[in-house]
């Protein structure tokens, strides 16, 4: 782990999901206690003192530390502030570290200046049920709360600090009742809500983008023939007048140079959109 723990995280986590020291078996039926804290020392009648729950969270957290830094990299992390890196640690802590998240790409290039990341965040408040995705407070509330962590500018020495940004107690505080443990959220499927957006065969910078290359695909044609279909035209164009085969040939050469000029550039156009979702 490159860099300490935020010392009011702990806090944090205890108030964003509440504190059993009895265990018990979440709705998924695995054994819990702590906070969301699970594992082969968890089971019926387990009973543990504070300490003990304060030990198993700063365990789990540093399962989480590890888990971000290898999404986005030891720099990435160094580059965050206070707030930021605890708002990351409990996303992580909470939902685990899926690759393919579009979150990771933009930590990676160092995109972190504005709503992005918080906007990213925020996608994650629904879990699938019955292969449907269903929106859940418990989930919304917070990632509204990590996402206000995100936003709440360091204090000075904030690394020593214990306190929890009142911004975020507050939105804690009208949070339904009963949060859902992270060891439950973790063992469910909580991609990301898709993009706001049309789907991509609609979208209208997509379609233009498309007819605008099958408008610009003769001169484009051109300058394919002009390049390495020019030899094999030069060569098999004075027989075509004498051969339909031949002549047939030549047309379907060409036809076949425009068709992969238009899905070059589709293909392109549809890279291009994915990126920026």
């Amino acid at each position: 782990m490159i860099r300490p723990i935020p010392a009011f995280l702990g806090e944090f986590l205890k108030k964003a999901e509440g504190v059993k020291t009895r265990a018990y078996q979440d709705s998924k039926g695995i054994w819990t206690i702590g906070v969301g804290h699970t594992g082969p020392e968890v089971h019926r009648g387990l009973v543990i003192p504070m300490s003990k729950v304060d030990a198993y969270l700063a365990d789990d957290i540093e399962v989480a530390a590890g888990r971000l830094e290898r999404r986005i990299g030891a720099a990435a992390v160094l580059s965050l502030s206070e707030h930021q890196y605890a708002a990351l640690l409990s996303f992580v802590f909470n939902l685990g570290a899926k690759p393919n998240w579009t979150l990771w790409r933009l930590l990676k290039a160092g995109k972190i200046q504005g709503d992005a990341i918080p906007d990213q965040m925020m996608r994650f408040d629904k879990a699938e049920i019955d292969g449907v995705l269903v929106a859940l407070p418990g989930l919304r509330y917070r990632r509204m709360a990590e996402a206000a962590l995100w936003r709440t500018p360091d204090a000075p020495g904030a690394a020593a600090l214990k306190i929890v940004p009142s911004e975020v107690l507050e939105i804690i505080k009208i949070a339904p009742a009963n949060p859902l443990p992270s060891s439950q959220v973790r063992a469910m499927e909580t991609p990301p809500t898709p993009p706001v957006g049309s789907p991509l065969v609609k979208s209208r910078a997509f379609m233009s983008g498309v007819t605008a290359a099958l408008l610009g695909a003769p001169a484009m044609l051109k300058e394919i023939g002009d390049g390495f279909l020019k030899p094999v035209m030069d060569a098999i164009s004075p027989f075509s007048d004498r051969s339909p085969a031949v002549e047939h040939l030549v047309g379907t050469l060409a036809t076949a140079a425009a068709v992969l000029v238009a899905v070059s550039v589709a293909f392109q156009i549809y890279n291009s959109h994915r990126a920026r979702n």
